[in-house]
C-alpha cells in the first residue's frame, strides 16, 4: 500500500448531484451503493498524487450520458474503511483535491471535519 496524506476540505456542493448521476455505474463497477456526496481531501503535492495513482490500474467508469466524462476509480482505505478515490475526466476542482466516495457518509461515520489530517492507503 502507498499512503496519500491530506486534509479534509469543503467541496463545491456538487458531489451529491454527480454521485447520483453515476450511482448505477458505481453499483455496477465498484459494487457499492454510494452515499450521495464525496469527501474532499486536499493534498500538498499533486505531482506525488498523480505519480502514485499512475502505479495502479483504475476501474474505468464510462460516462452515464453524453456531455459527461468518464471516471477513474482507485480502491483505498481510509481509517480501515474501503473507499474509492474518484478522478473524473471533467472536473471543476484543482489538482490538489482528491474526491472520495463510499457507501457511508464519511464525515459522520469517521467524525471528520474540515482541517482534519487523513491518510488514504492506496491499494496496489
Amino acid at each position: 500500500m502507498v499512503a496519500i496524506t491530506g486534509r479534509v476540505v469543503s467541496g463545491l456542493g456538487e458531489g451529491a448531484l454527480y454521485v447520483e448521476l453515476y450511482r448505477s455505474f458505481f453499483i455496477k463497477y465498484l459494487q457499492i451503493d454510494p452515499f450521495p456526496g464525496t469527501l474532499n481531501i486536499e493534498v500538498e503535492d499533486p505531482g506525488y498524487l498523480n505519480a502514485v495513482l499512475s502505479l495502479v490500474n483504475p476501474v474505468k467508469i464510462p460516462p452515464p450520458k453524453p456531455g459527461l466524462g468518464g471516471v477513474s476509480a482507485y480502491k483505498a482505505l481510509l481509517r480501515g474503511l474501503v473507499v474509492y478515490i474518484v478522478r473524473p475526466e471533467k472536473t471543476s476542482h484543482n489538482a490538489r483535491i482528491v474526491e472520495v466516495v463510499s457507501d457511508r457518509y464519511l464525515r459522520g461515520y469517521l467524525k471528520l471535519k474540515d482541517g482534519d489530517a487523513v491518510v488514504l492507503q492506496l491499494m496496489i
